[in-house]
């Protein structure tokens, strides 16, 4: 990877931290579906498994990787909530880092560079963490 990759890259995972950021401060509250995933994440780094429904069957429609980032997150930083925000900037920012990669190989650095910049710019205002 040359300089100037490294440089656009950091430009644009840059942009989808400091956007991603502002997203977070300044949203009121965490998403319906968010809830489900920070329970699910606080529930599995907590030992206990995965939560059960109110029929008491197991609630396993959750892929385990992001509830555990966000519980893991959320016991770091003191907050379910906020662990369920970062764990979603987290995954922003790596999504920024595999559409620049996937960008340069099929359409050569300059293409690399606007994908990982349109992508943190679309994440990042679209999402609500």
């Amino acid at each position: 990877m040359s300089r100037a990759d490294r440089i656009g890259l950091a430009v644009a995972v840059a942009a989808m931290a400091g956007l991603g950021g502002l997203n977070i401060a300044h949203q009121p509250a965490i998403e319906p579906d968010g809830i489900d995933f920070v329970t699910a994440g606080s529930s599995l780094i907590s030992g206990q498994g995965y939560p059960r429904t109110v029929e008491c069957r197991l609630d396993l429609h959750f892929p385990p990787l992001y509830p555990l980032a966000c519980g893991a997150l959320g016991r770091i930083a003191g907050d379910p909530e906020l662990g369920g925000r970062l764990a979603s900037l987290l995954f922003g920012v790596l999504l920024v880092v595999a559409v620049f990669l996937f960008a340069r190989v099929v359409a050569g650095p300059r293409a690399a560079l606007w994908a990982a910049v349109f992508t943190a710019v679309a994440f990042a205002g679209l999402a609500s963490f």
